[in-house]
């Protein structure tokens, strides 16, 4: 959940003067259109001071105050939206020291609020055309978790804004553009990575650990006995790309397949066994060098 920070400072950074009662708001409706006013009811405790932001779909600030309750613990307060306030979820955010509350309310057109409902199954695929499970989906400001690659709804006719949450990047899909009942394909910006590893000598790398992280996730894995190892799903960004102890950055804005080089280091034992070799041919030439000496030596006392 993402809190605005001044409101974070209102209730962590203060003591809290007010523990055990909680704070609570309500909007008068749930549904709204753009340009009418939005009650907001609160009670919390006594004589308390309250701030208060209202942030839009796209999470920009829109209002903020502060206002105090009475002696009853009890306030309110009304806001206007504006006339070209976007479809969506708005969320009212309320702090006071000690306590913190959110409130959600719908923005809908004037031609959303006359619209007939429709049933819709929404199918997600990747850039390859294979289904994805398990991901989060924003469609209009609500987000829903995609398990089976596809989601049963029911909207309203209208054109709705997608987007695709991956940890702590959203990436705008386009707009679903709602009209009858029936099938919507939903292809979503997640691709392929292929990564090749060779050594100097042209052969395959096995059993290389290689990493791929960014703000739209983290993947790793371990070459095969080819030398390549493949991500699926990999959404669209820039990653870092972690292998034998070299960091690069992959930009990836779609399918990617790379080769790339790694220095084939020679183990340590073999350098044993090559200092040993050596020593024995040097231990056989001198062996032989002084052996013919003493036989010359030899030769020429007779």
């Amino acid at each position: 959940m993402r809190v605005p920070w001044c409101l974070l400072l209102l209730f962590v950074l203060i003591p809290s003067i007010f523990a055990g009662v909680g704070l609570e708001a309500s909007t008068d409706r749930k549904e709204y259109k753009p340009g009418e006013m939005v009650r907001v009811d609160i009670s919390g405790p006594p004589n308390a001071r309250v701030g208060v932001e209202i942030r839009d779909p796209e999470h920009r600030l829109l209002f903020i105050k502060e206002l105090k309750l009475d002696e009853k613990g009890r306030g309110s307060f009304e806001f206007c939206l504006s006339k070209t306030a976007v479809p969506g979820n708005y969320t009212i955010y309320l702090a006071t020291p000690g306590a913190f509350t959110k409130v959600v309310f719908w923005v809908v057109s004037n031609q959303t609020l006359e619209a007939r409902e429709v049933n819709v199954m929404l199918v997600f695929e990747n850039a390859a055309s294979e289904p994805v499970r398990k991901v989060l989906i924003d469609i209009g400001g609500l987000r829903y978790s995609v398990e089976e690659g596809f989601l049963n709804l029911k909207l309203r006719e209208g054109v709705y804004p997608l987007k695709l949450i991956c940890g702590k990047c959203i990436i705008s899909i386009g707009n679903l553009d709602v009209r009858e009942n029936g099938e919507y394909k939903v292809i979503l910006p997640l691709y392929k990575v292929r990564l090749i590893f060779r050594d100097t000598l042209g052969n395959p790398v096995k059993g290389l650990s290689v990493k791929l992280s960014g703000g739209c996730g983290s993947f790793s894995g371990v070459t095969g006995d080819e030398g390549w190892v493949e991500f699926k799903n990999v959404p669209l960004g820039s990653y870092e790309l972690v292998y034998d102890g070299v960091s690069k950055i992959l930009e990836v804005e779609g399918d990617v397949e790379l080769e790339l080089k790694v220095s084939k280091s020679i183990p340590v034992w073999v350098w044993y066994v090559v200092v040993v070799v050596v020593a024995i041919v040097a231990y056989v030439v001198v062996k032989r060098v002084f052996s013919r000496k003493s036989t010359q030596s030899v030769e020429e006392d007779f």
